[in-house]
């Protein structure tokens, strides 16, 4: 069961961080209303404002230039800060308003809350039967990519081999998090001349609605041939429905060979992590 108050806290630190950043620009409306019309042609600006004489209303009009003169660039770029600073305040607002009464459904909470008589829980309560779904689809025997590893494998934390270092930490950060998954799974594609085609993604993930997640890394993509590879899988992919940014996830080596853990890790926390647990 998932917590959902570290994504919005980490949600208003980035409000705030960008709030920092646009009350650093101007931001001041104007004193008036921008308006412009048609002149021979020519779209022209000007400031219109209401001002009030002996009791009664009358406007004024104060010509500005046409769209690229610098007084009208400078109302319309203070207004655009303007309504962006107003966005993320409100945004701020109701997000907190969200965390200081959005309740942890773990068993752990509701137990830490509940009268004294009733703290001797069964350990039914602390069972998540969606997730003991997931659990179980993991643990089915399926057909694994028989392939010969080209290099020595890597072991992870369960004693699995895998096929590289990259494969070996999402392998292990999956396992922390307790995550279901499946390593090196066959999936049968349809290419396109019709063709049933089988490959096998670095990982699959299913989340409690019952979509299936696939991982990709790619270690070696300055290689001609394994990026090739990839493009041609990645085709595949997309023909079938797996796409970047939807079901698939797709994250690399840097040349060279360093990896970014922590941007793994904060996918793993904020984009699979809810959606399973």
């Amino acid at each position: 069961m998932n917590n959902f108050r570290p994504m919005i806290k980490a949600e208003i630190d980035s409000i705030n961080y960008l709030i920092g950043k646009y009350e650093d620009k101007p931001h001041k409306p104007a004193k008036g209303t921008l308006c412009y019309s048609i002149q021979n042609n020519e779209i022209v600006y000007y400031l219109q404002n209401s001002i009030y004489e002996d009791g009664k209303r009358k406007r004024t009009a104060i010509m500005l230039g046409d769209i690229c003169s610098k007084p009208v660039q400078s109302i319309k770029l203070n207004r655009f800060n303007y309504e962006m600073l107003r966005r993320l305040r409100t945004n701020k607002k109701l997000l907190e308003k969200i965390d200081g009464k959005y309740m942890d459904i773990s068993p752990f909470a509701v137990h830490k809350d509940l009268p004294s008589a009733y703290k001797d829980l069964p350990k039914e309560c602390y069972i998540d039967d969606s997730y003991e779904e997931l659990k179980a689809w993991a643990a089915e025997k399926y057909e694994k990519n028989s392939k010969e590893m080209q290099w020595l494998p890597c072991i992870t934390v369960t004693g699995e081999s895998v096929r590289s270092k990259g494969e070996a930490i999402i392998y292990n950060m999956l396992v922390y998090y307790g995550i279901p998954f499946k390593y090196d799974s066959q999936l049968t594609l349809i290419d396109a001349n019709g063709y049933k085609v089988t490959r096998y993604p670095d990982f699959a993930i299913q989340t409690k609605s019952g979509q299936i997640i696939y991982w990709e890394h790619l270690g070696r993509l300055e290689k001609e041939d394994y990026f090739e590879g990839f493009c041609e899988k990645f085709m595949l992919y997309h023909l079938n429905g797996i796409c970047a940014g939807d079901n698939l996830i797709i994250t690399a080596d840097r040349i060279g060979g360093s990896i970014n853990t922590k941007a793994i890790d904060d996918v793993i926390r904020y984009c699979i992590l809810p959606l399973v647990r």
